[in-house]
């Protein structure tokens, strides 16, 4: 059970302007290579969903590192 707020969430869902919203998120998404949810970008590396978590731990504190090294 999600206790989701049914009457909420479909006066969202037909809002004009909240569907304008997640048009324009979608075409950013999909020029950014974006294919699913949860996708993050780390130093221009897309990580979507499937990455584990100690892979996406791993790839964050490499990212860490190279910066404390460019300074």
């Amino acid at each position: 059970n999600l206790a989701l707020d049914t009457d909420a969430f479909n006066t969202c869902v037909d809002n004009q302007a909240t569907a304008e919203i997640v048009k324009e998120d979608l075409k950013r998404s999909l020029k950014l290579g974006l294919k699913g949810t949860p996708s993050f970008g780390i130093n221009g590396e897309i990580i979507e969903l499937g990455t584990s978590a100690e892979e996406m731990l791993k790839l964050v504190e490499e990212a860490i590192a190279k910066v404390g090294t460019s300074e």
